[in-house]
């Protein structure tokens, strides 16, 4: 019953109306962004397509607006940052948490936030600019998970994860470059591969959820369902504002506000006995 209780006040602090606030306003002002780029009225073929142009469902209109309804979807990734930023702080001189800590906050925030710009602008335009905004937001939110994770293992440090994010999300950005053909299921491992740590390295930690866990999955794996059906251009009508990529777009927005609500429940305190001191 006690922790039934926690568990309902904990979501409850998650509900905050000052940063529903912020998340409208940053929402609008992406809507305000793509109408300033739709008045230069560009002209997307001139240049370079992306590699994967015509892979979506969804039919490619004329003018600066390829596919609006992908655009629109992507939108949710950079409110959700927004959002978390905004959360109030847990007070803590013990440990350093996403719950605790601006700076590790702050890093998955802009992912997300780069995110919605990229994601956006990719299915705006279909261009291969867009496609690499598009997959170093995806790497970057990828690093971000597979790095936390070693929070287990090892006690988190402003010192070493900003710079450590930056390379990892590097690195894979490389990969995507000279391999963009591998870079979409490279993202799927890695979620994989994050999730997996995230359970074996921290599932001992006070606080920890496997339930909260086991939902971001699902959420996951749903939206995953969709996009596999948008990929095989079945179901959904072309000109529709119903489409499948859309609806993954906003599962995995959605997987990764559960996520860090996965991460807000755990303990600011600290066991000794569970970290490698790190410089």
């Amino acid at each position: 019953m006690g922790s039934s209780l926690k568990q309902k006040n904990q979501l409850i602090e998650f509900v905050n109306w000052k940063c529903l606030f912020a998340s409208v306003i940053a929402t609008l002002g992406l809507f305000g962004l793509m109408a300033l780029i739709g008045s230069f009225d560009p002209d997307w073929y001139t240049w370079r397509q992306a590699t994967t142009y015509g892979d979506s469902n969804e039919a490619i209109r004329d003018g600066w607006l390829l596919q609006p309804w992908n655009t629109v979807s992507s939108f949710l990734f950079a409110s959700i940052g927004v959002y978390i930023l905004f959360l109030p702080y847990k007070k803590t001189d013990v440990k350093t948490t996403i719950s605790s800590s601006f700076l590790i906050r702050f890093c998955f925030c802009l992912s997300l936030v780069i995110a919605g710009v990229g994601v956006a602008f990719h299915h705006m335009s279909l261009t291969f600019v867009g496609e690499v905004m598009d997959r170093a937001s995806i790497f970057l939110l990828s690093a971000f998970i597979l790095i936390y994770a070693l929070r287990g293992k090892i006690e988190l440090s402003s010192k070493w994860f900003l710079p450590s994010w930056i390379v990892v999300s590097s690195l894979l950005l490389v990969a995507m470059i000279f391999l963009p053909v591998i870079s979409r299921y490279l993202f799927a491992a890695l979620l994989v591969v994050g999730v997996i740590l995230e359970y074996i390295l921290n599932r001992k930690t006070k606080g920890f959820s496997v339930n909260t866990l086991y939902a971001c999955g699902s959420v996951m794996v749903f939206g995953f369902i969709f996009w596999i059906m948008d990929k095989m251009k079945v179901f959904f009508s072309p000109y529709s504002w119903f489409q499948g990529h859309a609806v993954w777009h906003i599962m995995v927005a959605v997987a990764c506000a559960v996520l860090y609500y996965h991460y807000s429940r755990e303990s600011t305190k600290v066991d000794t006995q569970s970290f490698v001191e790190v410089g």
